[in-house]
């Protein structure tokens, strides 16, 4: 039986920062907190598409609020998709639905709604959230 290595800890961090920060309404940088989050969710054993699928979720909730609803403040850390990383543990989504909210983030975006991500950053989007 072969064993796949999982990512290491530089690799893990950097992933989940780099996905965070390409999220609508996050930072441009990651601050002190968010890297000790990313290596405390690494430290968790948390598997990395789990985190993806939260920031997904998160984001496309935020996003997907209807109109009428004030507008939330933008997201400061990443702190804030924790509970959601909770809540997939306790319970994943069913087959399908991650590939559903990865095309359903991007029309979202489009529509102005999550402000950080246009044009060429569109296609990073579909790049960073791919399975590699």
């Amino acid at each position: 039986m072969t064993v796949i290595p999982g990512p290491d800890r530089k690799e893990f961090t950097r992933s989940v920062i780099r996905m965070y920060l390409t999220l609508p309404e996050t930072p441009e940088r990651a601050g002190r907190t968010d890297w000790v989050m990313a290596n405390n969710l690494f430290d968790r054993k948390i598997a990395r598409e789990t985190v993806k699928q939260a920031l997904l979720l998160a984001s496309v909730r935020r996003l997907g609020r209807p109109p009428d609803m004030p507008r939330l403040a933008p997201i400061r850390s990443l702190h804030y998709f924790v509970p959601v990383i909770e809540e997939l543990l306790e319970q994943p989504l069913p087959d399908g639905y991650p590939e559903y909210l990865q095309r359903k983030i991007i029309p979202l975006t489009k529509l102005g709604l999550g402000g950080k991500i246009s044009g060429p950053a569109l296609d990073q989007i579909s790049t960073i959230f791919s399975d590699r």
